[in-house]
C-alpha cells in the first residue's frame, strides 16, 4: 500500500503514470486481510488455549463486529491524508496479529482480533477510496469487480487453507502468515 500511497503524493490526481503492479497492491491487501477471518480452526484454537468453542467463537466475531463500526470512520479519517490512514489501519492490523500470535488466553486472543479488525475494516474501506483516486469513473466499475474477486477468493480459500494450515501445523503460524501477506504491501 505505500506503492500507492506514495504514487498519490507524486502524481497529480493519482491518474497517471502508476502501473500494473501499484494498481494491484489495494486488492491484494484486501484478499490478506480477508483471508484472516474466515480460518475456521476454532476446534483448533480452542484445544491449544484450553478453551470451549463458543469462547474461541467470539473471537471471529470481534473482528468482524469492529471491522463493520470502524469502516465509517476510517473514511472519516481519509482528511489526515490516503497515506496515514492507510499506514494507520496497516500498524492497528499488523499489532492485532502479534497480540494474536503470542495470546496465551482466549481474553488475549479476543482483544487481539478486536484490534486486528479495526486495522482490517480501516484496510477494507480505504482500499476502495484509492481506487477512486486511482482509476477513472469509466474503468472503477471493472477494478471493483476484480477487487471483489479478490475478496471471493480470500473467502473461499481462507476456511480451506488456513483450516487445514491451523490442524497440520499450526494455528499460530497462520497468522504470521497473514501478518506477513498484508505488511509486504507496506515494503
Amino acid at each position: 500500500m505505500a506503492f500507492i500511497c506514495g504514487a498519490l503524493d507524486n502524481q497529480p490526481n493519482g491518474r497517471t503514470g502508476l502501473n500494473n503492479l501499484i494498481k494491484c497492491a489495494p486488492g491484494t491487501t484486501t484478499v490478506s486481510s480477508q483471508l484472516d477471518p474466515n480460518i475456521k480452526c476454532e476446534q483448533v484454537i480452542a484445544r491449544d488455549l484450553h478453551s470451549d468453542t463458543t469462547s474461541i467463537y467470539w473471537a471471529s466475531t470481534s473482528f468482524v463486529l469492529c471491522s463493520a463500526i470502524v469502516q465509517p470512520i476510517f473514511t472519516s479519517l481519509c482528511i489526515l491524508g490516503r497515506k496515514t490512514s492507510i499506514l494507520i489501519a496497516l500498524a492497528l492490523f499488523a499489532i492485532g496479529s502479534i497480540v494474536c500470535a503470542v495470546a496465551l488466553n482466549t481474553a488475549t486472543l479476543i482483544g487481539g482480533r478486536s484490534i486486528q479488525g479495526v486495522g482490517g475494516g480501516g484496510l477494507l474501506a480505504l482500499t476502495y477510496i484509492v481506487m477512486v483516486d486511482l482509476f477513472h469513473l469509466e474503468q472503477q466499475t471493472r477494478v471493483y469487480g476484480a477487487v471483489s474477486l479478490m475478496w471471493l477468493v480470500g473467502s473461499i480459500a481462507g476456511p480451506v487453507t488456513g483450516g487445514a494450515f491451523a490442524y497440520y501445523v499450526s494455528w499460530v503460524r497462520v497468522i504470521v502468515f497473514i501478518l506477513s501477506g498484508t505488511t509486504t504491501n507496506v515494503t
